[in-house]
């Protein structure tokens, strides 16, 4: 199993728990890019947490958050992937998403001649993202689409049908078992700012850097922070990914907090799967 960023773990949790409970099977956790990075709270730690053991760690993510670095991070992915396949010999590779470092994973995988599974290809977007997912749909053997849509875009993309096994995404299984009404304390104790009271209404604001539209995040950033303010609701905002342009993002959220006090705004690193949830579910909206 390879999980590359912090939402990773959040959908294939699920799928993680059942490999461990059969005991046909060994589940080998491979974590990399922003997975293995304290900026983004290491959340590889959350996997001990709940008593997951990890196999392995990919250091691929080169400073400077340019498309230049992106693209070098993925040929030094593809390097480090292949020592840690060539060390823990797996029968099979799981990938999920559209992310670059995934991208590296399954490069390597398919190179080596290891099974590969993909889980949540076929969807669109239109963006570069959209290109990673197809080219891992490319390089994967069997695969795991999310919606029936998705699904048959994968026949149309030339993929057998009988290797297309549509079972949705596998966080649901996580959000069919979770008490999301729960009021819990999942945002005041991290991060920092004003403290929000999660059972009166409250904005959750995500904004990640779109990688072909390079140059313009912190405009963008700048226009979305704006308008928060002028709504003045409050508001849990999360910190961008790793991907170009994430670092003007960042800049734009320190620079607006530092020029006066902001009593609506509550800025967090990262959520946990469960928290996540948990505080989406009772968002009056979601805004990104």
């Amino acid at each position: 199993m390879v999980l590359v960023d912090r939402a990773n773990y959040g959908r294939l949790r699920p799928v993680m728990q059942a490999i461990e409970a059969d005991p046909r099977l060994e589940l080998q956790t491979v974590v990399a890019g922003t997975m293995v990075l304290e900026r983004f709270g290491s959340a590889a730690e959350v996997l001990r947490q709940d008593g997951l053991t990890l196999a392995g760690r990919v250091y691929m993510e080169l400073e400077g958050n340019t498309p230049a670095t992106m693209a070098k991070s993925i040929g030094l992915g593809i390097m480090e992937f292949t020592n840690e396949f060539q060390r823990l010999e797996p029968e099979v590779v799981v990938v999920i998403g559209d992310r670059y470092e995934a991208l590296g994973a399954a490069v390597a995988a398919a190179y080596m001649n290891l099974t590969l599974v993909h889980i949540q290809g076929g969807e669109v977007s239109g963006s570069i993202d959209e290109s990673t997912r197809h080219a891992i749909t490319k390089f994967a053997h069997y695969h795991f689409p999310s919606t029936g849509r998705a699904a048959e875009f994968l026949v149309r993309m030339g993929e057998r049908p009988e290797t297309i096994l549509g079972v949705g995404c596998p966080s649901s299984d996580l959000a069919r078992t979770l008490d999301l009404d729960s009021i819990e304390d999942d945002v005041n104790t991290i991060g920092s700012g004003a403290l929000i009271d999660l059972s009166q209404p409250y904005l959750l604001t995500l904004f990640h850097p779109t990688t072909t539209e390079y140059g313009d995040e912190a405009t963008q950033m700048c226009a979305v922070l704006e308008t928060l303010e002028a709504v003045a609701m409050p508001t849990i905002l999360l910190w961008p990914n790793i991907d170009a342009g994430s670092d003007h993002i960042s800049k734009e959220i320190r620079s607006f907090r530092s020029r006066a006090p902001r009593p609506w705004l509550r800025v967090v690193t990262n959520l946990q799967p469960e928290p996540y949830l948990r505080v989406l579910a009772r968002s009056a909206c979601a805004v990104g």
